[in-house]
């Protein structure tokens, strides 16, 4: 496993369905705190095995930007997973969802006590899972 790493960035790594399932399959045994996954096209099929490992993952922050992610049943099982065990953070913008669907979405979260949604995710008071992107809170 991965015992000692917390963050792990992959963002623009063109990720296979392969790479996404091996590396799902290592989230339980690992230590990561922060995921991020943006702009590697993983659509429904990725966030299916990434959507099945959140809740025996440590995970707290999951950045899924620009992954052709749209309505449909991977994102009902990213619901249902985050239902389960909330995320600290979750990043979802620039994906195939309209405002309001990713806010509707967002919104339909179990989101853990005290959590405040900010710029479309939702995080607790005082995260910090925007520094250094150049982000507005």
């Amino acid at each position: 496993g991965l015992p000692c790493l917390e963050v792990l960035g992959l963002e623009a790594c063109q990720l296979a369905l392969d790479d996404i399932k091996q590396l799902s399959r290592a989230l339980p045994r690992s230590s990561l705190a922060r995921l991020d996954l943006a702009d590697n096209a993983l659509r429904s099929m990725g966030l299916l095995v990434i959507a099945g490992s959140l809740k025996s993952s440590r995970l707290q922050d999951l950045g899924l930007e620009r992954n052709e992610i749209g309505i449909g049943q991977a994102l009902t099982e990213l619901k249902a997973a985050l239902d389960k065990k909330p995320l600290q953070c979750l990043r979802l913008s620039g994906n195939r969802l309209s405002s309001s669907q990713e806010s509707a979405f967002i919104r339909s979260l179990s989101h853990p006590s005290g959590s405040q949604q900010f710029g479309r995710s939702y995080c607790p008071p005082g995260c910090n899972c925007f520094e250094g992107r150049g982000e507005v809170m």
